[in-house]
């Protein structure tokens, strides 16, 4: 039996193989090297049978628009893994639109901000916001991944 330990000391079991526990994850990143290393770690983890890939805040909401208007190929993501420092639209303007997306659309979603800025400002207003669950700085490590999926499972099984 594989366990992972969830934020609120709970014991949430999982099978002793692990695959496939979430269906999509979705990537907001503009760094390429960035992209590659996260894909890579959760495409090895196994958690997901999708992992979507975007390049800034724009096109993150254009996907979930496509998944709202049940387009075949945008699988709605169960976690949101965003940077904050992004081209066009960057994770706080992210935050600001997504908002907006009907509120039974994003309770089943957990959105996590995965950044390098260690500026005072970015921290507090992740921090403040009521969207955000969790700031893990980069590079996403396999021990943030398992709480991610933790979290998020105990989360929406409430």
């Amino acid at each position: 039996m594989f366990v992972v330990r969830s934020v609120s000391s709970k014991i949430i079991n999982m099978e002793a193989n692990p695959r496939n526990l979430l269906g999509c994850i979705l990537l907001v990143d503009d760094d390429e090297a960035t992209n590659f290393l996260n894909e890579d770690l959760l495409g090895d983890l196994a958690i997901a049978e999708h992992i979507a890939v975007v390049w800034n805040g724009q096109r993150a909401l254009d996907y979930l628009l496509a998944c709202l208007a049940g387009e075949p190929k945008h699988t709605r993501p169960d976690i949101i893994i965003l940077d904050i420092n992004m081209p066009l639209m960057d994770g706080f303007e992210f935050l600001k639109e997504y908002q907006e997306l009907p509120p039974e659309f994003r309770v089943l979603i957990t959105v996590v901000l995965l950044s390098t800025s260690s500026q005072f400002e970015d921290t507090s207003r992740a921090t403040d916001s009521k969207i955000i669950e969790h700031l893990i700085e980069k590079p996403l490590k396999e021990e943030d991944v398992w709480w991610l999926v933790a979290h998020h499972l105990e989360r929406t099984s409430m």
